[in-house]
């Protein structure tokens, strides 16, 4: 099993839509959303990412419990980490600014630092507590290739309405390029728990060297 799984938990989506479309600063408070977490219904969008950022142990449990019933060895799944779509490469602006996304460089760091990297580490918290083999990198590989970069690993909001599915739900998802390192990254890891140079290791429960045959009368 390959997956990721956690932007949907803090309802990424949503949260990004408000900061797009917020005259002001999304963080600042000045921006609600509905929230049936929130005691009114309502939550700035700090305490709406906050509440979801602290389910996350919980819904990975939640995963890890739905893989075992279903037979998945822990050492068989590998979690991909995530993405860092903030940054610019433009020298002296790290991070984006107003722009194709419609945020401020303010918003872009503020998503940064409360949802990219909380996510990112909550998944590779929960991977070594349940076991599965934590693909790292994408983060870094990423940072260079944001969404406001010249060469953006990143599908923007004109690629998903264009070239994508014709709707915004392809944006700020990996681009063809994005996936290329992933599938890279996947590779090596893969073949790194499967061969040893260019041996392959015996399967995890069974001894290497020659077979052995058991008979009883």
């Amino acid at each position: 099993v390959v997956f990721s799984i956690g932007a949907n938990d803090l309802e990424f989506g949503p949260v990004l839509g408000k900061c797009i479309k917020s005259v002001f600063d999304c963080f600042n408070g000045y921006e609600t959303i509905p929230d049936p977490l929130a005691a009114g219904g309502t939550a700035t969008i700090p305490d709406f990412v906050l509440r979801r950022r602290a389910k996350m142990p919980e819904n990975y449990a939640k995963v890890a419990a739905w893989l075992t019933a279903a037979g998945v060895q822990p050492q068989r799944t590998y979690s991909l980490s995530y993405p860092d779509s903030t940054h610019l490469d433009a020298p002296g602006q790290e991070f984006c600014g107003t722009g194709p996304a419609l945020m401020s460089n303010a918003e872009w760091e503020w998503m940064f630092h409360n949802v990219a990297t909380p996510l990112d580490d909550n998944f590779r918290t929960a991977s070594a507590t349940h076991g599965w083999k934590y693909v790292d990198g994408a983060g870094e590989a990423f940072r260079a290739h944001g969404y406001c970069s010249a060469e953006p690993w990143i599908t923007s909001l004109s690629d998903s309405f264009g070239e994508e599915i014709w709707t915004p739900a392809g944006a700020f998802h990996p681009n063809d390029r994005g996936y290329d390192w992933y599938r890279d990254a996947i590779y090596a890891r893969m073949r790194a728990d499967l061969y040893q140079g260019d041996t392959p290791r015996p399967a995890e429960g069974v001894q290497s060297g020659a077979p052995t045959t058991t008979s009883s009368a």
